[in-house]
C-alpha cells in the first residue's frame, strides 16, 4: 500500500485567549498520537500558534498535525 504525509491545522476560536488555548489544547489531547481504522497510520502533533483577530473580536489557536494516511 502507499502512504501519504500531510500536514493539516485545525483552528479552535473563542472569545478569550485562555478558552482558545484551553480548545487548542483539547484538540492536541485527542489527535497526537492517533491511529484509526485501516486509514490513518499515524497523528502527530507539529506545531501551535496563537493569534487575535481583532477585525472579529476573536482569538485563534492554530494546531497543526502530520498525518501519515493510506491513499
Amino acid at each position: 500500500s502507499i502512504w501519504s504525509r500531510s500536514r493539516y491545522q485545525i483552528d479552535a476560536w473563542a472569545d478569550r485567549q485562555d478558552q482558545a488555548e484551553a480548545l487548542g489544547l483539547a484538540v492536541r489531547a485527542a489527535l497526537d498520537g492517533y491511529t484509526g481504522g485501516a486509514v490513518i497510520k499515524d497523528c502527530r502533533f507539529a506545531d501551535r500558534r496563537w493569534l487575535h483577530e481583532a477585525a472579529e473580536g476573536l482569538h485563534r489557536c492554530s494546531v497543526d498535525f502530520i498525518i501519515w494516511a493510506q491513499e
